[in-house]
């Protein structure tokens, strides 16, 4: 699962990656600038993801962690994308 989370993260991050460069070409945006504000998408997922994977590494031999790790990364990423949305208004 961590793998997973930091290669998406370094699929939406990356100015190298072909994701990037078609979708900043497709959208007809200078490429570092879709790169800017990919991140701020990718960062509620990259903090979850840390700190939900940091609190399960140091107590893995407990069977309960794991779904609280889960609803940790989870409470993190609606959290910021609520705050975002109420930022907006």
């Amino acid at each position: 699962g961590a793998l997973f989370s930091g290669s998406l993260a370094g699929t939406h991050l990356s100015p190298i990656s072909d994701t990037t460069t078609t979708s900043s070409t497709g959208a007809a945006c200078y490429h570092m600038d879709h790169i800017k504000t990919q991140f701020w998408y990718a960062l509620p997922t990259i903090l979850g993801s840390l700190i939900a994977y940091t609190v399960l590494g140091f107590f893995v031999s407990q069977t309960y962690i794991l779904p609280l790790c889960l609803l940790l990364g989870i409470g993190i990423i609606i959290f910021f994308v609520h705050s975002a949305g109420q930022r907006k208004k």
